[in-house]
């Protein structure tokens, strides 16, 4: 893991959501209906299905408002009723900047939430009026590379540290023979591609789908689809030299066609393509690290992280095994799942493991067990201003630090002891200006 902190003039290059601007809209959704019902108890509301599309200067925010409706009906029972409320509306978004106004294809954010829900109801003729107001708020982001000045006493924030980035140009040439008196057209673009990061480099590997499009010798149009597969080795120099790439690190692919042409003779119906690809590759690490801010800096979205907690947790289990040996245990953590809740994160997962024994029988045997686990980490807050609070999200880190076992062949007692370090972040989703060194 980078020292963000130890960066050369204190700063660091992150991958991050700039805020373009917001939007925040009020509506009311009426409806009156006949109820068989002598008084309603309650009215639950939740949005569901909410999802938004980005117009110039404005965002589409469509979604249901699910209802469940508690009443006494005419037989005295309680009865419950669901039922749907859809909308549909228009929130414009003013920018922070208006030489950056908001435009179709950037990101956003949903926080709208439900602001009101009153009703009336006349027990004489069954009439319920519902009345829920809605708050839409919309954030508009777009993403950017952006380099932010570093502080002791910033704000921490979880984000993508940029590594490095490189392109390189790959060549890629083929000549086959087509029944064609005319090559009209050939549409490329690269598909499948994967990357390996390696110590200094990415190896990129994808796959280049062609469309040709042609007239054939019987004078119709013709189209066929081919795939060329290609593997290629980018090196990536870091941003700075103390951290360079390394094996594990996440990568993001910017490959592009930068050229295609190509070369038709109809007497022979010999058609020679050459491409050029431009592979562009950037590292990043998630880090967490101090950034300065002030009140008229970039405003960014991102993951303020709130606090951190670790602890460890010993698993002990005694079992008795056919076995004069014990060749390898094996442990892994799976189904991890973390619950925030004031001041504390509660952390339950399943240490996965693999014993591999030689048996009284002289064989190789096999035995595959889950130990559930569940355990409460207390959770320090970066500012005692800003305590942990249920339904901050969290990042889990939890890992096996340690297994040991011991083992008697005589009675086949078999004890196992693993150490999970467990470790989790609290983070806060929110807006802060930072200071963006030039």
């Amino acid at each position: 893991m980078i020292d963000i902190t130890q960066i050369v003039d204190q700063k660091a290059t992150i991958k991050v959501e700039r805020v373009i601007g917001h939007g925040t809209r009020q509506v009311l959704l009426e409806e009156t209906k006949t109820v068989p019902a002598i008084k309603i108890v309650e009215i639950v509301p939740v949005l569901t299905n909410v999802r938004s599309i980005v117009k110039n200067g404005k965002v589409i925010v469509q979604g249901t408002v699910h209802k469940q409706i508690f009443y006494i009906g005419t037989d005295n029972l309680e009865h419950h009723l669901a039922e749907d409320m859809d909308f549909s509306e228009l929130v414009d978004v003013v920018p922070l900047d208006p030489a950056r106004p908001v435009t179709e294809g950037m990101n956003q954010r949903d926080m709208s939430v439900i602001e009101n829900n009153v009703f009336e109801f006349d027990p004489a003729t069954g009439a319920l009026t519902q009345k829920i107001v809605l708050r839409l708020q919309v954030k508009v982001t777009d993403t950017e590379q952006i380099a932010v000045a570093l502080s002791p006493y910033g704000t921490f924030i979880k984000a993508a540290v940029v590594v490095g980035e490189a392109t390189k140009q790959k060549f890629i040439e083929e000549t086959k023979t087509i029944p064609a008196t005319k090559v009209m057209e050939i549409i490329p673009r690269i598909s499948r591609i994967k990357h390996i990061v390696k110590n200094g480099k990415v190896i990129v590997q994808g796959t280049l789908h062609k469309q040709i499009f042609f007239v054939g010798t019987d004078d119709l149009v013709h189209h066929i689809a081919e795939d060329i597969a290609f593997s290629d080795l980018v090196e990536v120099p870091p941003l700075n030299p103390n951290f360079p790439v390394q094996e594990g690190m996440d990568s993001q692919d910017h490959s592009i066609v930068d050229n295609l042409v190509f070369e038709f003779d109809p007497a022979t119906g010999t058609l020679t393509q050459k491409i050029i690809l431009l592979l562009g590759v950037k590292v990043t690490e998630m880090e967490q690290i101090p950034v300065a801010v002030e009140p008229y800096g970039t405003v960014i979205a991102t993951d303020l992280v709130v606090g951190h907690g670790t602890k460890q947790k010993l698993i002990e289990e005694t079992k008795t095994l056919p076995a004069t040996k014990i060749v390898d245990v094996e442990a892994r953590i799976s189904e991890i799942g973390s619950i925030v809740k004031n001041g504390k994160v509660i952390v339950q997962g399943v240490v996965h493991k693999q014993i591999f024994y030689v048996g009284t029988d002289d064989l190789v045997h096999h035995l595959a067990e889950d130990l559930p686990f569940s355990e409460m980490v207390e959770v320090t807050p970066i500012n005692p201003d800003v305590p942990v609070r249920e339904g901050m999200d969290e990042q889990d880190h939890s890992f096996i630090e340690n297994i040991v076992w011991e083992f008697d062949p005589a009675t086949g007692s078999f004890t196992e002891k693993v150490v999970i370090r467990i470790d989790v972040k609290v983070t806060q989703f929110d807006q802060i200006p930072v200071v963006v060194d030039p």
